[in-house]
């Protein structure tokens, strides 16, 4: 089993071809699978979404979008998430 399993998770859930995935539902639960797509900053928003689509998890649901909204909120109201420029 992987050291790290939900770094390997969101690994394979974002460059991993089929064979890979394959791999990945043989070894990990869809349980610990889907805790990954919720929770994972790192996936790509057409990763997540691809992934939340699949599992039947809802869109608002899914870590990308909570800091996206975060993002959006930041910027419509002028306010920065980031640090200033230099």
């Amino acid at each position: 089993m992987a050291a790290y399993p939900a770094y390997t998770i969101g690994r394979v859930l974002e460059y991993g071809d089929d064979e890979d995935v394959a791999w990945l539902r043989t070894n990990f639960p869809a349980v610990e699978i889907t805790e990954v797509v919720r929770n994972e900053r790192r996936l790509s928003r057409r990763s997540a979404n691809f992934w939340a689509l699949l599992y039947g998890i809802p869109a608002d649901a899914i870590a990308l979008a909570l800091s996206r909204g975060a993002l959006d909120r930041a910027s419509a109201d002028g306010s920065s998430l980031v640090g200033p420029s230099f």
